[in-house]
C-alpha cells in the first residue's frame, strides 16, 4: 500500500501465518506469562505484524502496531532520488514517528519494544541540504537520532530489540539489486549493533538479516522450500512474516521484574 499506518492484515493473510505456524514445529513453551510487545518501524515491519501477531496468539498476549509505511523509523525525510514517495510525506516523517510511539507506547505499555526499518540507506535531507549514505556525517545523523528516539521508547523495566534488517533479493517484478547496494544494510546493521553496544542492559539485536540471507549477498529467493517475501524481493508474505516470527520469539529478551505500567 501507499504511505500512512500499517493497520490490521487482510483475513486471508491472518489465515495464512495461522497455517505457517501450525505447520512449524511448536515453539518451545515456557511458565512465564509473556509480556505485551509493540512493533515501530516501516513497511517491512508492518509485513512482519502478521507473523508476530500470530504467534503472539500463542504466547496469549499481543503485540501493538506502530509502524508506518513509508516512514523509516529514524530516517527522517529520505532523498527521494527514486521518487516513491512526495516530498511532504518526507518531511511529516519525524513528526509522525513521535506521535505514533508516544500514543502506542501510552496505550499498551510494552514490556518489550521491536524496531524494523530499512529506509536509512538512503541519502537523508535535514536543514535543507543532502546527507551521503556511508558518509561520517550519515552515521552520526543516525546514531543521535536513534539516541533521542530511544530516550522517548525506554521505560523501568522495558526491553527494546533491533532487528537488523534483510538485504533485498530479486522478486517478481524488479531485479536483484547489486552488491553495493546491499552492502547498504550491512552498515545500517553494523551501525544498529553500535547503537545496541551503548545501552547493552536494555538493548539487544536479533540478526534477522542472517536468518533471511544466511549466505550474505546474492540473498536467495527461497529459505526452507519457499519464499519468504513478496514480489518486491523486500516485504514477508504472511506465510514468511510467520517462518520469520516463530524464528524470532524464542530470542525475546526475559520480562523485566518491574513493568512499564508499574512504573508509571
Amino acid at each position: 500500500g501507499g504511505p500512512g499506518r500499517c493497520g490490521p492484515a487482510p483475513t486471508f493473510e491472518t489465515h495464512a501465518a495461522n497455517r505457517e505456524l501450525r505447520r512449524l514445529t511448536p515453539t518451545p513453551r515456557t511458565n512465564r506469562r509473556a509480556p505485551r510487545l509493540a512493533i515501530f518501524g516501516d513497511s517491512e515491519a508492518c509485513s512482519l505484524l502478521t507473523g508476530l501477531e500470530a504467534e503472539a496468539r500463542v504466547h496469549h498476549t499481543t503485540i501493538a502496531d506502530g509502524a508506518i509505511n513509508g516512514c523509516g523509523i529514524v530516517a527522517g525525510e529520505v532523498s527521494l532520488q527514486f521518487g516513491m514517495l512526495s516530498r511532504a510525506w518526507a518531511r511529516s516523517c519525524l513528526r509522525r514517528v513521535d506521535d505514533t510511539i508516544d500514543h502506542v507506547l501510552a496505550r499498551t505499555h510494552p514490556g518489550i519494544v521491536l524496531w524494523l526499518s530499512g529506509w536509512e540507506v538512503d541519502d537523508l535531507r535535514t536543514h535543507g541540504h543532502e546527507v551521503a549514505y556511508g558518509t561520517p556525517e550519515h552515521t552520526k545523523l543516525l546514531l543521535d537520532r536513534m539516541e533521542r528516539l530511544y530516550r522517548r521508547i525506554k521505560a523501568p523495566g522495558r526491553k527494546l530489540v533491533i532487528l537488523t534488517t534483510p538485504k533485498q533479493t530479486a522478486g517478481k517484478f524488479f531485479p536483484a539489486p547489486d552488491l553495493a547496494y546491499n552492502q547498504r544494510f550491512d552498515h545500517l546493521n553494523a551501525i544498529f549493533r553500535e547503537f545496541a553496544q551503548r545501552h547493552p542492559k536494555t538493548i539487544s539485536v536479533i540478526d534477522l538479516d542472517r536468518h533471511v540471507c544466511p549466505t550474505g549477498h546474492p540473498c536467495s529467493t527461497e529459505r526452507d522450500g519457499f519464499r519468504p517475501r513478496s514480489a518486491d524481493g523486500i516485504h514477508f508474505t504472511a506465510r514468511g512474516a510467520a517462518w520469520a516470527a516463530h524464528w524470532i520469539w524464542p530470542q525475546l529478551p526475559k520480562p523485566a521484574r518491574t513493568s512499564p505500567r508499574d512504573s508509571r
